[in-house]
């Protein structure tokens, strides 16, 4: 009796038990028969489920149970992490700030405040990458020989051909780049033409370590009277170091100016050419903070072929340099260099005068839009002439070069410059103003219509060096 009485006692206690592991399980058991018959079941209602052989109480805490839970969806697994690097030394920081602190180039077309809009992507030559172009224009002088009276209008054709090459290569660096122009007038205007080419090797010896080897070449035409064709070539190795903070370069090279007879005929004047030797020391801070000062040194000579030249003068010089200056980055809006410039040149012959002078340069660059930048250059130094009486000439130059965006394919530049000479030795000197304004508008593809103009005013202490001279010019410019 004991006995049947504690079985039919127990019989609803364990029914009762069941019944609750039932209510338990239920939920889970019907969610996960959604998600099998549903494929489109939210996948987090899956992952709410517990393990296999587990349950949550009504806490939201999981606990081990006897009883089997249904089979759940296996749950997508998560995206690998990337492997965390491992740790660098004090080298490789610096090296990775400085490429993180690094302002692109304007060609690099990397960064949108600097990407020149009308940029090609070139033509890719294995691992180089050319951007070659070609402008034919036609021309409308109102003064082609540039005088003061006797004003001749004339009309002329212009070649203007470019191209640059740069490396694609993991390390080192080569850039090439070149252009020229050449101009055919009528009415007896003769023919013009300038070119510049420049070459840049960069190699990566080190980690803190760069060597670099430049060649420039420029062909323009002298002011003088008869005017002259002057070729300068300059050839220079530097090696750059950084220490730290402290960047340390040290340049030799050597440079050779020459003259031809102009296009249009008259003397070739080679008893002027000359050789320059120099070598410049620059220190300065590296990048990483608002303002990076730097001191940089340089000395030259001045070697010509002629010990003498007409006048029976010795033209051989010796000359020194000093400039500093701080850098400047505070923003993208804003950044450059300003600096003062000091130059000493004595001459050999003891009647020519020594020359000192100091100036200002540098270069500001202002952004404020990514479709607008004006851009201010200033330079200082001390040319060469063949002036009787005159041991050089100090030159001032300041540019002012706008440009803005109007579209992608639409493009306003404009530049106003100055530039003064003052003749060392006499009381002459010359202040020359030019001004202009150009448009490009890319019409088709690689294909641009550029219309522009420019003035070009001279005031002179010389015999008939005043001179005025308005051009108007309308062309085509291919570019690949």
């Amino acid at each position: 009796m004991i006995g049947s009485s504690l079985v039919t006692v127990a019989r609803p206690q364990a029914a009762a038990v069941c019944l609750a592991a039932l209510l338990v399980a239920a939920p889970g058991a019907v969610r996960a028969q959604e998600a099998a018959a549903d494929p489109l079941f939210l996948r987090g209602a899956v992952d709410d489920l517990p393990a296999d052989g587990a349950e949550a109480d009504g806490g939201g805490r999981v606990r081990r149970s006897a009883l089997a839970q249904p089979a759940r969806l296996p749950a997508v697994a998560p995206p690998p992490r990337p492997e965390v690097p491992s740790a660098v030394d004090s080298l490789e920081l610096e090296m990775l700030r400085q490429e993180a602190e690094a302002v692109p180039e304007p060609d690099q077309g990397t960064d949108p405040l600097t990407r020149d809009p009308l940029e090609t992507p070139g033509m890719r030559i294995g691992a180089f990458t050319l951007r070659p172009s070609l402008e034919v224009d036609g021309l409308h002088s109102d003064n082609v020989d540039q005088t003061e009276t006797n004003r001749v209008s004339a009309q002329g054709v212009r070649l203007a051909p470019a191209l640059r090459l740069r490396s694609n290569w993991v390390r080192h660096e080569l850039r090439v780049a070149a252009k020229g122009e050449f101009i055919s007038w009528s009415n007896g205007g003769g023919k013009e033409a300038t070119a510049s080419a420049s070459a840049r090797l960069r190699m990566d010896v080190r980690r803190m370590t760069q060597a670099i080897a430049e060649m420039t070449y420029e062909l323009g035409e002298e002011d003088s009277t008869p005017k002259r064709l002057q070729h300068d070539l300059v050839v220079k190795g530097t090696l750059v170091h950084t220490m730290g903070r402290v960047r340390v370069e040290a340049s030799a090279g050597a440079g050779r100016t020459f003259y031809t007879a102009p296009l249009s005929g008259g003397s070739a004047g080679s008893d002027d050419d000359y050789t320059v030797p120099e070598v410049s020391l620059r220190i300065s801070k590296e990048s990483g903070s608002v303002l990076r000062p730097y001191l940089e040194l340089g000395a030259d000579m001045r070697i010509h072929d002629r010990k003498r030249d007409d006048a029976g003068l010795k033209r051989d010089s010796r000359g020194a340099y000093v400039e500093a200056g701080i850098g400047f980055s505070p923003s993208a809006i804003w950044s450059g260099y300003l600096g003062v410039r000091a130059v000493v040149r004595d001459y050999e012959d003891p009647s020519l005068q020594s020359v000192l002078g100091a100036g200002l340069v540098g270069e500001l660059m202002w952004r404020p839009t990514r479709l607008t930048e004006v851009r201010l250059q200033s330079s200082f130094d001390v040319d060469e002439t063949t002036d009787a009486g005159v041991s050089g000439v100090r030159k001032y130059r300041l540019t002012l070069t706008p440009r803005h965006a109007l579209r992608r394919n639409i493009i306003l530049k404009g530049n106003i410059g100055l530039e003064y000479s003052d003749y060392v030795g006499s009381s002459d000197h010359e202040l020359v103003l030019t001004a202009g304004a150009e448009v490009a508008w890319r019409f088709w593809r690689d294909h641009e219509l550029v219309a522009a103009y420019s003035v070009e005013r001279q005031w002179s202490t010389l015999a008939d060096g005043d001179y005025l001279e308005n051009r108007i010019m309308l062309g085509l410019r291919f570019r690949i």
